[in-house]
């Protein structure tokens, strides 16, 4: 029965071969409409270009594209003109013109996109190598084996496009016609040519080329198709229909009529061959058919099983009995409908009816069958799923053996997509008809916009009006007939103004909006103020199509002026308020200044107690005539508007500890105490105006302090509200003063008002100072008030909001709220009495110093034993790491940038160490920017002290941290009496004595110390700077004037300094300027020669002076406490204890008679340098000298 179904199944195909003869019935009903109404299709091709195509003299179209258009016209049943052309540049016109319908292209042509539509391939032939004949000639199957090579190939053609791109480096020479190509390489003008192989035999053989032979073949083929007005899309898709009904061998046919004579004798020889073969085997045949016959039986039997396999898998059909039971089912039909074989058999087919089809369908269905005819239809089934598909049926009868109809078998074609295709098209008009009506109204819309519209508008075609509003009519004084077709000329000043106008044409090529103000000329010749805005419908092309309003605003102008002019009266009335406020303030500042600055110098001399009172009490009227001048310019700036807020990142901690600098003196004398309570998430890392933050809560402090008498005053600070990038932060200041009344609170904030008459007598000040904070607070985006009561002391609060650093952490974790006690500051001065209160804090406590500079570790273990502190010294971060654990330390003091391990590196993995999370580590460095202050507290540094070392924020920094286990208040016994050799006196080039004493606490031996050791290790400082760029070595040099920075900061040198830092910041860069850098490094040099001499010829004053000050016990070469020095001496040394620079010093005073002055002069040098073993190893040799063998 499948056999019987597949062979009837032929028999409709074959008969549907037939009865569509007429290709034109194979088309679509709108293709064949098209065609009847277009009857005669205008072509034109390439002149010369055979075998492909070409015309003759006398028009005439032939080549193998002619041949394929002559089986279009018979197919179609349509005239195809050729229009001859002169060459394919006058093709090219004639297609852009429009004047033909189509013409013939490469398939890879882009040219032509945007108005054509291009066919699919008719011709195919792939590209090759031609060169001159050579013996041994190998075969090319790169091209880029031809790079060395000239290659011709014909010019404008574009299926050579894609080797050019893949070989972009090989030597392309653009020839004009392919002729010229072959016969260029023929006569040895170019080496290769790349041609198809249908133009290469055809021409070869036509112009006797017979040096010429194809040696290759590329990956590349032309390949030649028609190209279309996009218009006539649709007779694109017939021709590639009609390309699909062409037969191979039509296309072979058309082929060998244009192949070469010798190929076409080739061919000759090619059948015969194959003639010949066919003969032999047929003999064979003959002998051997017996076996063949029944192999080649079973083999079509074996192929009768698969057809029929693939017939039942994708054939949707069915059969059934006259009943309509369903007596066959292909797997096909099985699967679209979502039904086994089994379940369908024995049904019918109204399993899958679908209610949407009309009960006439199958009236007509089953009246067709049963008269003995084929029926044929579009019917909807439904699957088992309940979804539903189209298909295009066809029913005819199957009979039996004798010829009687015993059932009926149909053939389904699925055609959802036909019909949904169908349905989408008719919903399209409809929708493309109410988008038309929809375009008309809002056509008309605007239009009435574009009339009734306030400026004047104007649309524009190549600066020629081409449409215009009654506005703008109005504001011209012209009619619309007047301006339309014109140019804007005529509404410009003049010509140089119309040309500008075309500068603002590149703005709107960008897709931006040109706006600019001009005066605009009316028709009667008077002008107003216009602001014109261009905007071009196509930015690409501005000058087809561009919208211009114009906006008078002659009147704003005016306005804008009468402003300017009120606004620069007002100016000048409070600049000339405010200059007179700064000069004032200047003119009393001058001498305040000095007042003060005089009376700070007449305290540090002796007085009697008199003398000392009335000075103290001009000191403080005059601190409190500044601060009053102070409040009152800032008041005057705020009254200006001249108030500006800084954003810079800073510290929060960092205020605090200002706050407590600040205060501590005066909290002293009243014996109040200040408290710090810090809520537990408070940022520390903030993005304000740090000095407005501190202003506010100095004011605040301020009060606090002078209407307080005794308690304390709690500073507090919590966060409010925090976003991702923004803290709102609440702060508090409560005291336990006297207190306000509800009344005196009132107009508290308001500028010169305090709470009564007598709180101006009793403790002054201007009343501004709140009214200044009130101000500065609501800039900061905050308020601020105050709850207070009479005799139970006042608190004052206010919030800010701050925004977020990156760096952020929480601040003062330990021990909050935490009291910072008032005898944590000294005065600077370097008195006794200063020395004896911090030696009673830290005195007796163990440090444990880590620093490469020599200089720097004489100057801080001087600072550190003035005041009883033992030092141990470290040169390096893996030095510290080793002695950290030999001995019990109070604190670390511990430099940042070091050789061999940095001072980072060294406290992270001190960090790490079992018992040493908690240990203060205090930074010491050169850099003092913020991001390097982050980076300590990063490492896990508890402080920072930035050098060149500030004695009063040294020693407050260390007593805010470091807590002695033994404790001890004795002072050094020399600094009751430090010796004064006068060295302020000396003039040294480019260094500031006075400041640089202050750093050493008025210390001359030290400063002395500091200055000669400078000159003898620095002289050569940038020459090694020098050196290691020379070397490539950029971070030694970064250190070398890291470190070098540093020392000329220690001796104020400061000019020095300054370039240092500068040289320091050009290191840093991300490219090196080498030519400034080396600039920078010679004036450097040339300046630290003349500090250097300066420093030499000052100090060899003082040698003497030195020698002769410097009183030392002398003791007996033979005594038992000469063994004693040398025993603590080296104790000294193998401890690595600072106290052996002095120890050393004492015992070379001692022997200087008795041994050799180059091993004095060496143990010292050695001993100063901190290189205590090789002083060691010195002092046991000396020690041998004298008896002495077991040290």
């Amino acid at each position: 029965m499948r056999i019987k179904l597949f062979i009837v199944t032929l028999f409709f195909m074959a008969f549907g071969v037939l009865f569509a003869s007429d290709f034109r019935e194979c088309l679509t009903k709108e293709q064949r409409e098209w065609l009847a109404s277009h009857p005669t299709i205008m072509y034109t091709g390439d002149p010369n270009h055979l075998p492909y195509e070409a015309f003759d003299e006398k028009g005439f179209h032939k080549g193998m594209v002619s041949d394929y258009l002559d089986i279009i016209e018979q197919k179609l049943k349509i005239k195809i003109n050729r229009v001859p052309s002169a060459s394919w540049l006058n093709v090219v016109q004639r297609s852009k013109e429009y004047q033909v319908d189509m013409f013939s292209d490469y398939t890879n042509d882009k040219e032509f996109e945007d108005s054509h539509i291009l066919t699919k391939g008719f011709i195919k032939s792939p590209v090759v190598i031609v060169k001159q004949k050579r013996d041994f000639q190998p075969f090319i199957s790169d091209l880029s084996e031809l790079k060395k090579e000239s290659i011709a190939v014909g010019k404008a053609y574009a299926f050579l496009k894609p080797i050019f791109e893949k070989y972009p480096s090989l030597n392309y020479i653009e020839v004009g016609t392919v002729e010229d190509v072959l016969k260029g390489v023929s006569v040895g003008k170019y080496d290769t040519a790349f041609v198809s192989l249908n133009i290469a035999t055809y021409n070869i053989t036509r112009h006797g080329l017979r040096n010429l032979q194809i040696v290759g073949k590329s990956d590349f083929d032309m390949e030649l198709g028609f190209q279309i007005v996009k218009e006539n899309a649709i007779f694109a898709d017939i021709l590639n229909r009609t390309f699909e009904s062409i037969t191979q061998e039509e296309h072979q046919s058309i082929s060998n009529r244009w192949a070469s004579a010798e190929a076409k004798k080739y061919m000759h020889y090619k059948y015969l061959l194959m003639l010949s073969a066919a003969v032999a085997f047929l003999i064979l045949l003959y002998f051997i058919r017996s076996y063949e016959l029944k192999k080649k039986i079973k083999k079509s039997t074996s192929e009768l099983s698969k057809l029929l396999k693939t017939f039942d898998e994708h054939v949707i059909a069915s059969e059934t009995d006259l009943e309509g039971n369903i007596t066959y089912a292909s797997e096909a039909f099985c699967k679209i409908n979502g039904y086994t074989r089994e379940e369908f058999l024995g049904k019918s087919h109204s399993m899958i009816k679908n209610p949407d089809n009309e009960p006439q369908v199958y009236k007509e269905l089953w009246d067709t069958i049963k008269a003995g005819k084929v029926w044929q239809g579009l019917v909807k089934n439904r699957r088992k799923d309940g979804s539903f598909y189209w298909v295009d049926t066809v029913i005819t009868q199957n009979y039996d053996e004798s010829g009687r109809v015993s059932g009926y078998m149909a053939i389904r074609h699925e055609a959802t997509a036909k019909i949904e295709l169908k349905e989408f098209s008719v919903n399209l008009e409809k929708i493309v008809q109410n988008r038309t009506d929809e375009l008309y109204t809002l056509s008309s819309q605007q239009k009435a916009i574009f009339d009734s519209a306030t400026i004047g508008i104007l649309l524009l075609e190549n600066r020629i009006i081409k449409q215009v509003n009654n506005q703008a009519c109005k504001m011209f004084g012209y009619t619309e007939e007047e301006l339309i077709g014109g140019t804007t000329r005529a509404i410009c000043e003049s010509d140089a103004v119309y040309e500008k106008v075309r500068d603002y044409y590149e703005i709107i090529r960008e897709g931006k909006i040109a706006s600019w103000e001009q005066n605009i000329i009316r028709k009667d010749g008077t002008f107003f103020i216009a602001k014109v805005s261009l905007k071009a419908k196509d930015y690409k092309n501005p000058l087809v199509g561009v919208v211009a309003t114009i906006d008078d605003i002659t009147l704003e102008h005016k306005a804008l002026a009468d402003m300017q002019e009120a606004k620069k009266i007002a100016e000048e009335s409070t600049k000339a308020k405010s200059q007179f406020l700064a000069n004032m303030s200047h003119e009393i500042r001058t001498p305040m200044s000095a007042i003060i600055g005089m009376a700070y110098l007449v305290l540090e001399t002796d007085l009697s107690i008199k003398q000392r009172s009335y000075i103290q009490k001009i000191e403080n009227a005059a601190k409190n005539l500044l601060g009053i001048i102070n409040d009152v310019l800032d008041f005057s700036k705020i009254e200006a508007k001249k108030m500006t807020l800084e954003h810079k990142e800073f510290r929060l901690e960092n205020i605090f500890e200002t706050l407590l600098d600040m205060f501590i003196f005066k909290m002293d004398e009243k014996n109040l105490n200040m408290l710090f309570n810090i809520g537990q998430n408070v940022p520390s890392s903030l993005i304000g105006d740090s000095l407005k933050l501190s202003q506010v809560l100095i004011n605040l402090v301020s009060n606090a302090v002078k209407f307080t008498s005794s308690g304390e005053i709690i500073i507090s600070v919590k966060v409010a509200k925090i976003k991702k990038e923004s803290v709102r932060l609440e702060f508090e200041v409560k005291d336990s003063g006297i207190g306000l009344s509800k009344e005196q609170i009132k107009g508290l904030f308001t500028p010169f008002h305090q709470a009564d008459g007598s709180i101006t007598r009793t403790y002054g000040g201007t009343g501004l100072g709140l009214s200044i904070s009130k101000y500065l607070v609501e800039m900061m985006g905050g308020t601020i008030g105050v709850e207070s009561e009479m005799g139970m002391g006042s608190r004052f609060y206010f919030s800010v909001k701050m925004d977020l650093s990156d760096k952020n952490k929480t601040i003062l974790k330990h021990n909050m709220p935490r009291k910072l006690s008032s005898s944590s500051n000294l005065h600077t001065g370097g008195k006794y009495s200063d020395y004896e209160n911090i030696a009673n804090s830290i005195g007796g406590a163990k440090i444990l110093l880590v620093e490469d500079n020599v200089q720097n570790q004489e100057i801080a273990t001087e600072l550190l034993n003035k005041v009883g502190i033992e030092v141990v010294v470290a040169n390096n971060g893996k030095e510290a790491l080793e002695k950290i654990d030999e001995r019990d330390f109070d604190g670390v003091l511990m430099d940042c940038q070091m050789p061999v391990m940095d001072g980072y590196e060294a406290t992270r993995v001190i960090r790490e160490k079992k018992g040493f999370q908690t240990i203060p580590i205090i930074a010491m460095t050169a850099n003092n920017t913020q991001s390097d202050k982050e980076q300590c507290f990063n490492a896990g540094m508890n402080d920072f002290v930035a050098k060149p070392i500030d004695v009063k924020n040294f020693y407050n920094v260390l007593m805010k941290w470091i807590t002695p286990k033994i404790p001890t208040n004795v002072l050094k016994a020399d600094l009751k009496n430090d010796m004064k050799i006068g060295i302020d006196k000396l003039k040294i080039y480019g260094v500031s004595l006075d400041k640089a004493l202050l750093r050493v606490a008025k210390d001359e031996k030290i400063l002395f110390g500091m200055l000669k050791r400078f000159s003898s290790s620095q002289k050569d400082g940038m020459s090694e700077v020098s050196q290691a760029l020379k070397n490539e070595r950029l971070q030694d040099a970064k250190r070398e004037v890291h470190t070098l920075k540093g020392l000329c900061g220690n001796i104020e040198a400061v000019s020095l300094f300054e370039s240092l830092q500068k040289l320091e910041c050009e290191l840093n860069t991300e490219i090196l300027n080498r030519d400034l850098v080396e600039s920078m490094i010679t004036n450097i040099d040339e300046e630290l020669q003349k500090v250097v001499d300066s420093i030499n010829e000052n100090l060899m004053i003082f040698d003497k002076s030195l020698e002769i000050n410097h009183e030392k016990k002398v003791i007996d070469v033979d005594s038992q406490e000469l063994k004693r020095e040398f025993y603590i001496l080296s104790d000294f040394f193998k401890n690595f204890d600072s106290e052996a620079i002095e120890s050393a010093q004492n015992l070379a005073f001692n022997l200087r008679d008795f041994v050799p002055k180059e091993e004095i002069e060496h143990m010292l040098k050695a001993s100063s340098s901190f290189d205590f073993e090789e002083a060691n190893r010195i002092l046991q040799k000396l020690a041998k000298d004298f008896g002495i063998d077991d040290l």
